[in-house]
């Protein structure tokens, strides 16, 4: 097998013969597979041309919708000023990857996709791995970012799902059955959804389970309707460790979670410093959701315009004490 460093110099050396012509600001496109020795000017003849198990390394933009329907590794290469990316060109989803394969994403930018149904940025029913992975400027009339459908979908390190726009669904990640993990970092921010700013959760009618691990958080989306940070409808979150739902804003109910489903609060977790234009600051309890906070997790700083500033509940709530676990809410901590 060709080593990361004869493939890199694959890389530096195929570069002028086989990428496309682009401008000084764009850089060519370049995919390599060191297995086979082989270089192509777009991922998706790279992923055609590749055996399953493969693994490509991504040099420079490219453009297109990529389809993959096996097990594969996909990994940029670049720096923070010239970083690798994939675009679609707001023509389609930039990244599909179909039921059975199990894929592995690292170190790339995925931006500028753009679809009436499903997700700008990534559509998965598969298993997918994102290494320090940025989904980023990406839009639907759907799911913003990523459309999890029965899908096993993680994201690692640094990865961060961040300034995507759902015009008719949530702005991060949609996750309808399987599972999706965020782990040390990952960060899901700053996104614009119609409902659940950052994520929403069971929208097809199928529950999905979602856990934030370690430093994972979501924080700084809007939603125009309910569930500024997490929209639940049906399935279950547990929020681990340091993880967090902060700073986002909603103009229905629920600044941070609007639940229909279960929450869980356990370790440090925090939801915190929220607002919604209705009820539930922090957390929106919906008749038939399951709220329980432990340990050290708190409730704090968030603001509703109607009642609950820390958290309605209208469903059964565990564990919360108001002046305790929730605190400094406004205009008060626990309504019903």
């Amino acid at each position: 097998m060709l080593g990361l460093a004869a493939a890199l110099g694959l890389l530096a050396g195929a570069g002028m013969a086989l990428a496309p012509a682009a401008s000084a600001d764009t850089p060519a496109c370049l995919v390599i597979n060191p297995a086979a020795h082989a270089s192509y000017p777009d991922l998706q003849a790279a992923v055609t041309a590749a055996t399953p198990w493969a693994s490509l390394l991504v040099r420079g933009t490219c453009p297109g919708a990529t389809v993959i329907g096996e097990g594969l590794t996909v990994t940029g290469v670049g720096g923070s000023s010239d970083p690798a990316t994939l675009t679609s060109g707001g023509a389609g989803t930039v990244l599909t990857v179909n039921s059975g394969a199990t894929v592995t994403i690292r170190t790339l930018t995925i931006t500028d996709g753009y679809t009436k149904g499903g997700a700008g940025g990534i559509d998965n029913s598969g298993t997918l791995t994102l290494d320090n992975v940025t989904v980023t400027g990406n839009s639907s009339e759907g799911v913003g970012g990523i459309d999890n459908y029965d899908g096993v979908l993680t994201l690692n390190g640094r990865s961060s799902v961040t300034g995507n726009d759902g015009d008719g669904g949530p702005g991060g990640i949609e996750t309808d059955g399987g599972t999706l993990t965020l782990n040390d970092w990952a960060t899901v921010s700053d996104n614009t959804g119609s409902s659940g700013g950052g994520i929403g959760i069971g929208f097809a009618g199928i529950g999905s389970t979602v856990t934030l691990n370690g430093w994972a958080s979501v924080t700084g989306n809007t939603a125009q309707g309910d569930g500024g940070g997490i929209e639940m409808y049906l399935g279950t979150i547990t929020l681990n460790g340091w993880a967090s739902v902060t700073g986002n804003t909603a103009q229905g109910d629920g600044g941070g979670i609007d639940n229909y489903g279960t929450v869980t609060l356990r370790g440090f977790a925090r939801v915190s410093h929220n607002t919604t234009a209705g009820d539930g600051g922090g957390i929106d309890n919906e008749s038939g959701g399951v709220v329980t906070v432990k340990d050290f997790a708190t409730v704090s700083y968030n603001t509703a315009a109607g009642d609950g500033g820390g958290i309605w509940n209208g469903g059964t709530l565990i564990g919360a004490i108001a002046g305790l676990n929730v605190f400094r809410n406004s205009p008060d901590d626990i309504a019903s």
